[in-house]
Formats: structure tokens, sequence, C-alpha cells
């Protein structure tokens, strides 16, 4: 099966998963959306995780849960990637001081991939690609979910080929083609499993957008 998702998972203790059984806090979302800079905007439509997972460009939506949240949104996910929206990661921060962060993004039709993993403020893993451009981010040492991928993987002709054993027949794949699996590992950081094990996606989900400003008939009578 195919994926596309581009979110964010923000745990607040590194001890502690969110799963479809976590709490839903919707009270705590503009704490959310101040914390990383964006308080002109308000929590608005919800609908589920899954109907959220790759939103449309320049569309974020924000959950709020006991023990952490869930950014859906291509644009600060693929920043998180690239190492932009400092201040993005610092405002997370604040909220989980002793928690972690993790960016995913995934679009099977161009086997693109990408992770970024944070803990206390600091990236320690950074790394996307797709069948177009290879590798093009690689930064910091493979975490350990990582390691146990490339420890079936070989350097042949500068290329790195996965060999992954299915049902007694060896198959060789590709970085990009082993994209989605490496993301699913990921992915057991923040939800305690892979994600495509996982029974998050009907969790709730707030659209978020910037808030109407009265206008001056408004502003002189009131909203009705």
């Amino acid at each position: 099966m195919g994926w596309r998702a581009a979110c964010i998972f923000v745990n607040e203790n590194k001890n502690t998963f969110l799963t479809g059984n976590s709490k839903p806090r919707p009270e705590l979302v503009q704490n959310v959306l101040n914390s990383i800079g964006l308080d002109d905007f308000e929590s608005r439509d919800e609908t589920t995780l899954d109907s959220c997972l790759y939103p449309d460009d320049h569309e974020t939506w924000l959950g709020s849960f006991e023990g952490g949240h869930i950014i859906a949104s291509q644009d600060l996910s693929n920043n998180l990637l690239r190492g932009g929206e400092s201040k993005v990661v610092r405002g997370l921060s604040d909220i989980a001081p002793n928690g972690s962060i993790l960016a995913i993004t995934l679009h099977s039709g161009v086997n693109l991939f990408g992770y970024a993993y944070f803990e206390n403020g600091v990236q320690l893993r950074a790394r996307a690609g797709s069948a177009d451009d290879g590798v093009f981010i690689d930064e910091g040492e493979p975490l350990p979910e990582e390691q146990k991928l490339f420890d079936l993987s070989e350097m042949r002709d500068g290329e790195r080929i996965f060999k992954i054993e299915d049902n007694g027949r060896v198959g060789e794949y590709t970085e990009d083609q082993m994209g989605e699996e490496f993301v699913f590992e990921l992915c057991r950081r923040a939800l305690g499993e892979r994600f495509d094990g996982s029974d998050i996606l009907e969790l709730p989900m707030y659209s978020v957008r910037r808030r109407e400003k009265p206008n001056l008939f408004e502003r002189l009578f009131g909203r009705k």
C-alpha cells in the first residue's frame, strides 16, 4: 500500500506514546498555536487524522491529546526536515521540554520520504530522499530503528542496496524504495509501534485558519 503523509508528532514525555486511545484535549490547541507563533489563528472544523494525514499545500490541522500533539502540515513538516522553522521547534520544545518531536513526510507516487527527530529542542537526526533525487538530506548519526535496516544493506557501485527476505525469497531495493520502511520504523519513537500498525488514524484533528477580523460595522455594533 502506498502512503502519503506530512505530519509532526510531539510527545510530552519520551517514555509515553500517542495511541488511538489518547484522550483528546481540544482546549490545548490554542496553546500550541500560540507556542509556534500562530497567535492570529484559531481552530475550526473537525475531522480525523486519516482525512488530513497529507493536507493540501498551506493547510494545517492540529490535534492535542493527553501526552502529546499532532500537527498535519506539508509546510511545517518539510521545513523541520530542512532545518528551518527553528521557532516552531523552540515553541514545541517549550510545551514538551522533556519530550520529543518527530516530523515525517511520505509520498509514494515519487518514493519521497523524510524524517527529522528532535529531543530537548536539538535535532538528533534528519534524512530524506526520493526516486528522482536520491538521498538529499542525511544529518546526524543513524538511530537504532534505522540501523537495523541499514544492517540489511550493502554498497554496490556507490549505491546502497537493501536485501529483504519476504516469504522465503530475497528481494533487492534501493534507498528510495525503502524510505517508507524507515519512516514507519522511526514512528515507534512517537507511537510505540510502526505507523502502519498504529490505531491513531481516528484521532480528532482541527483545521487551523487565520482568525477573521471584524469589519467596521461589526466593530461598531458587534457581531450577531
